[in-house]
């Protein structure tokens, strides 16, 4: 029998588990979780159990040359069903559910395993990346993960900026918000994946029933609303929202393989590159009320696409990648 090339691997369906199979291949087919990456290793060597240490087992199966062609990932969801239960954290077991719940889940889980105190320090000179907002994004970040920090906080969450604006006066106040996941809407007009970015970040004016008394003019206003991408993580998920007013939202849009972000991210504080590159997405097939989850990944050893629906692995061509209407997006930073 010949040997399965590495990450060419399917998944067993433990039972309507195709959500969890897809987004296990997702993360599976991201260099940060190579077994052979030792950095994440490093963050991990020391454990002899729990979900970080089944995660880090998984990995090893599916990165192996051996005969195996389908991983069973039954240790792996007993410990992250275990864990939800040991923390109350409400999740339908073997029944079906939204792949980007058990995503979010799962990450925060991991991050769970390895966390660890940690000094953050704003080291910039730059006068604009010490401005009272860059510095309250700062303070901010630091509040939620000085003492609550971890390779996939590192790797994994953004921060948003929401202004809100008096029209009369130009006062604004400001929130800053770490996010591990970034929803965007569908806008009836859209086309492509950059109509969405372009709507999300794009200026909105509240109704009547939301007025505002601005605290600088003392005036009741209709506020403007804008939302900013303060700056964004190594690893960018982008959940497409395809459910509206129990609807599926199935429209094609386009998306490139390489996504750049200069329109829409500032990245404060990074000086990180704004270019991404596709690695993985889920597709979900099906209606409102039920339908199958599967995903496309790209395996960066041959470099080839694959189409990984549960035990099933085909290859695909390139030209075929940009041709799916897909849940999730997963993208790196090209650095």
């Amino acid at each position: 029998m010949s040997k399965i090339n590495a990450g060419n691997k399917g998944l067993m369906n433990l039972g309507n588990t195709c959500y969890m199979n897809s987004i296990l291949q997702c993360l599976s087919h991201l260099k940060t979780f190579h077994p052979h990456n030792e950095y994440f290793y490093s963050e991990c060597k020391e454990l002899k159990e729990g979900l970080m240490y089944e995660w880090l087992q998984f990995q090893r199966k599916m990165w192996s040359n051996d005969n195996d062609k389908i991983v069973t990932p039954i240790q792996l969801l007993k410990c992250f069903k275990k864990l939800c239960d040991q923390n109350d954290l409400y999740f339908e077991n073997f029944d079906q559910n939204d792949c980007d719940e058990f995503l979010t889940l799962f990450l925060d889980l991991l991050h769970r395993c390895i966390k660890r105190n940690v000094k953050i320090n704003l080291n910039s000179k730059n006068k604009e990346e010490r401005s009272k907002i860059v510095i309250k994004g700062f303070e901010t970040w630091k509040r939620f993960y000085g003492k609550d920090y971890s390779y996939i906080v590192e790797n994994f969450y953004s921060q948003l900026l929401s202004l809100t604006i008096c029209p009369e006066c130009y006062y604004y106040t400001t929130n800053h918000d770490p996010i591990q996941v970034l929803s965007l809407e569908i806008p009836s007009e859209s086309k492509s994946l950059y109509d969405c970015f372009k709507h999300y970040t794009g200026k909105i004016v509240l109704d009547e029933d939301n007025k505002w008394n601005c605290d600088k003019c003392k005036k009741r206003v209709r506020v403007h609303k804008k939302t900013i991408l303060f700056k964004t993580s190594d690893i960018l998920i982008i959940l497409l929202k395809r459910y509206s007013n129990f609807r599926k939202i199935n429209r094609f849009l386009t998306y490139p393989m390489e996504l750049d972000l200069k329109d829409y991210n500032k990245n404060y504080g990074t000086h990180k590159p704004n270019r991404y590159t596709l690695t993985g997405m889920c597709v979900h097939s099906g209606g409102l009320n039920g339908g199958h989850y599967y995903a496309i990944c790209n395996n960066y050893l041959d470099k080839k696409w694959y189409e990984y629906n549960d035990s099933s692995v085909s290859q695909i061509e390139t030209e075929k990648v940009l041709k799916y209407t897909p849940y999730l997006f997963f993208y790196k930073r090209i650095n």
